[in-house]
């Protein structure tokens, strides 16, 4: 057996320190692994596979479609695919008529502050494509933002919008890995709160185009995409939107003859989420603790027995960006 032995490596074009230094216990030492603890949680997209669409599976109008993601357009359908890039489940798929775009808005760590996102940080977006045209050349648009569905105070993040390059040859599904790698040159407004990554619809290709495995990371390279664990992937989905088929129930009669309700969200939402329900037409959303839980008020004249049970199905709770 041949053994190799040095105590550091290094990239050929490096002048500097070492890239990785081998210590004599052992212990590897390097400037940096994907700028993470070891290159973990690389990916800022959430649900950057599709896999989770608590909403539908299918949609013809603006608004948030798969989870994180929001569609622009009305034309034509967007809605999940079953074929997928090799080790994925699920695809977006755009129709051709489709004539918007879906973008992800990843949230600042505050209000107006870049976080990662600074000026002169370099970024990868990566995304595995299946279309029967050439999306080399085709524009991702970084942009910050103070909504996702909103250009209200817009700053383009970047010089000129990145394009598309790929990255290797088609998998055996029929999908290209392509990549763009950009540096920020601007920072946010003081009223942005997300930075938007925007991929171009079935109109811009001029037939169908399915996506999988979107990816934006730190640095210059397109890595593996980053497969989180299923219920890490869902917990960091339901921070913005949650969505429950049970029936919640309350029985308390107040002192202004309503009935209260108090339902706990599985996860701590990013904001006091709106509420939707199947009678939530006399009924508010609020409380002093809104974003890990939110209480309910309806109010009600007969039967004034406070035992008698009101529910509400198909609760929705929107905090998204």
């Amino acid at each position: 057996m041949s053994q190799l032995k040095t105590n550091s490596i290094t990239n050929i074009s490096n002048t500097g320190d070492p890239n990785i230094v081998l210590g004599d216990s052992g212990d590897v030492q390097v400037q940096s692994l994907n700028s993470g603890p070891l290159g973990g949680f690389r990916n800022q997209l959430i649900n950057g596979n599709f896999q989770f669409w608590q909403r539908d599976t299918s949609f013809t109008a603006a608004g948030y479609s798969s989870d994180r993601w929001y569609l622009s357009g009305t034309a034509g359908t967007f809605s999940r695919g079953v074929n997928a890039a090799l080790g994925q489940v699920y695809s977006a798929s755009f129709s051709a008529t489709q004539d918007g775009h879906i973008q992800q808005g990843v949230e600042l760590p505050l209000t107006g502050a870049p976080g990662p996102f600074m000026s002169g940080s370099e970024w990868t977006f990566s995304v595995y494509i299946k279309t029967t045209d050439n999306p080399v050349g085709k524009d991702v648009d970084i942009f910050f933002r103070d909504s996702v569905a909103s250009e209200t105070n817009a700053v383009r993040a970047t010089a000129a919008a990145p394009t598309l390059i790929a990255t290797g040859d088609p998998d055996s599904n029929g999908f290209t890995r392509y990549s763009t790698t950009f540096t920020i040159t601007a920072a946010p407004s003081g009223t942005n709160t997300c930075l938007t990554v925007k991929l171009l619809g079935g109109t811009s290709y001029g037939v169908s185009v399915d996506y999988s495995a979107a990816q934006l990371e730190p640095g210059p390279v397109a890595t593996p995409f980053e497969d989180r664990p299923i219920g890490t992937e869902l917990a960091l989905c339901q921070r913005y939107y949650y969505q429950t088929n049970d029936i919640i129930y309350g029985f308390r009669r107040d002192s202004s003859n309503g009935i209260a309700i108090s339902h706990y969200f599985p996860q701590t939402m990013r904001a006091a989420p709106t509420f939707v329900g199947s009678d939530s037409s006399s009924n508010t959303a609020g409380g002093t603790n809104a974003i890990t839980q939110s209480s309910f008020r309806r109010t009600i004249t007969s039967p004034t027995n406070p035992a008698v049970p009101v529910s509400y199905s198909n609760a929705k709770f929107d905090a998204e960006l």
